[in-house]
């Protein structure tokens, strides 16, 4: 199995657009599946489906976690077909237990709250970017699950860090295409 990254981070540091800058540069995402409802039309990242679907593909799913009582997983052929992928602390600990933490680079995506708050008001109301920062304290209070931190406060951050993570996806190409 090749390596994926796994982009793993608080709530507005950016993950989703790593993600989709990676993807201009020919590396292709996980679309985890989820129960959750859709925030706006033609939202990406997520592959919607029913409760009755998710169970479906319960048996196939490497990567899984609850969130504001939503379902949300990825199974082993997405994995073994595409590059990165975002996940929860909670989604790596089993992710690791199902495919083996050799297979997975994780990053650690930061950013100060300040600026977490400001990205989440763009798609929230004040409250529940309030809520997002009080409950991901709690979820990453303890979590030291990562291979490499990024700090993401800035578009001259955001460019830095895509050059850094195309040059250790490339050097796992390279290692992949030597065994």
């Amino acid at each position: 199995m090749k390596k994926t990254l796994c982009l793993v981070g608080k709530s507005g540091t950016g993950k989703t657009t790593i993600a989709n800058k990676l993807k201009e540069h020919g590396f292709s995402s996980i679309d985890s599946f989820t129960t959750r409802p859709m925030r706006f039309e033609n939202e990406g990242g997520h592959i919607f489906v029913s409760p009755k679907e998710f169970d479906a593909i319960r048996g196939d799913l490497v990567a899984y976690t609850m969130f504001d009582g939503h379902e949300y997983g990825a199974t082993k052929q997405q994995f073994e077909k595409n590059d990165v992928y975002i996940i929860d602390p909670a989604g790596i600990y089993e992710l690791i237990e199902n495919v083996g933490r050799e297979n997975l680079i994780i990053v650690y995506i930061t950013a100060l709250d300040c600026i977490r708050f400001e990205r989440m008001k763009k798609q929230r109301s004040v409250k529940q970017a309030f809520e997002r920062i009080k409950h991901d304290e709690d979820k990453f209070a303890t979590f030291t699950e990562f291979d490499i931190a990024l700090e993401n406060n800035s578009p001259s951050d955001l460019k830095r860090n895509i050059k850094r993570l195309m040059y250790i996806m490339n050097i796992g190409r390279l290692n992949e295409s030597n065994e």
